[in-house]
């Protein structure tokens, strides 16, 4: 999910589905300061037992994914 600075309130619409059908997800956190904390503690509030990864793709401040996965 790559939506410009939207991921966490993308995340939160669609907490339901979430938490029905436990997909992998694959964030963008580098749009906001923020989003790296309030995207991951969204998803540990979640009653999912992700496991959460983060992975940086190159030298500037772009391209972090946190993964989330079972």
């Amino acid at each position: 999910m790559d939506i410009e600075g939207s991921e966490l309130r993308a995340l939160q619409g669609s907490k339901m589905t979430i938490q029905k059908y436990m997909p992998k997800l694959a964030v963008s956190v580098y749009h906001n300061n923020e989003d790296l904390l309030e995207i991951y503690e969204f998803i540990k509030s979640l009653p999912i037992d992700y496991k959460i990864y983060l992975r940086h793709y190159n030298h500037s401040a772009t391209d972090t994914i946190l993964y989330a996965v079972l």
